[in-house]
């Protein structure tokens, strides 16, 4: 099986970018929006309401949210297995967004959730809480995105993305022409000009040997001593 071609792993590379950027900016967004709204009563005086944003009814959507900028800025720093690990992270970032989230949808714990949150004294009685449904959805949406971002990492061609050649030794550069040339995987115009800087012909097929042109040009070559035997003086070259 021929590995993936750079072209094609910088494309995944920035596909699981993308996602895991929208992601982010999603989830993020979420936490500046109002999430429920809340009617409390003290018994002294009469019933006051308020609200809460994603910041205070699920304080974690916040540092995941970096979390997800901060993968994205990993998968275009490393290689090899690494770029699966950050995968997973992601994914599990998406996770961690997507659960409390549907739970806190579903959950019948609100008012004890507000009182906790709060930190009411005992006193206070909370009457009433009204969930909002549109940042819910705005934050499973990033943690959906979230996801795509690190299954494509995973399992997708980003398998051999990494920084880019700019930042990548001549050395290296010709170990990737030249593993590109054995894989029979598809040459870029930067790779060709490696593998040539290199001495490797990018038009070879894989597994080819190199032609050799050199000649022994030495004084043994472009001499001719003659015959001893029958005293020719021979012609010097």
């Amino acid at each position: 099986m021929s590995a993936p071609s750079p072209a094609g792993s910088r494309r995944a590379t920035m596909i699981a970018a993308v996602a895991a950027a929208i992601g982010a900016i999603a989830v993020w967004s979420s936490t500046r929006l109002t999430w429920v709204s809340y009617t409390e009563d003290d018994g002294l005086t009469r019933a006051t309401e308020g609200t809460m944003d994603g910041a205070q009814w699920h304080a974690a959507l916040a540092p995941l949210a970096l979390v997800m900028i901060a993968g994205m800025a990993a998968m275009f720093a490393v290689r090899g297995f690494a770029v699966r690990v950050v995968g997973l992270v992601l994914v599990g970032v998406g996770l961690m967004v997507a659960v409390p989230v549907i739970t806190g949808l579903t959950g019948d714990d609100r008012a004890d959730r507000v009182h906790r949150i709060l930190d009411k004294a005992g006193r206070v009685e909370i009457l009433q809480v009204d969930g909002a449904v549109g940042p819910a959805v705005l934050a499973l949406f990033g943690a959906l995105a979230g996801c795509v971002a690190g299954l494509v990492l995973m399992f997708g061609r980003a398998r051999r993305a990494g920084l880019s050649g700019a930042y990548e030794t001549p050395a290296a550069r010709k170990d990737r022409a030249a593993e590109a040339i054995d894989d029979d995987g598809a040459l870029d115009q930067r790779l060709m000009w490696d593998a040539l800087d290199g001495g490797l012909d990018p038009t070879a097929e894989p597994g080819e040997e190199p032609t050799g042109t050199a000649q022994d040009t030495g004084p043994a070559a472009t001499e001719d001593t003659g015959d001893p035997a029958t005293g020719d003086p021979g012609h010097a070259g």
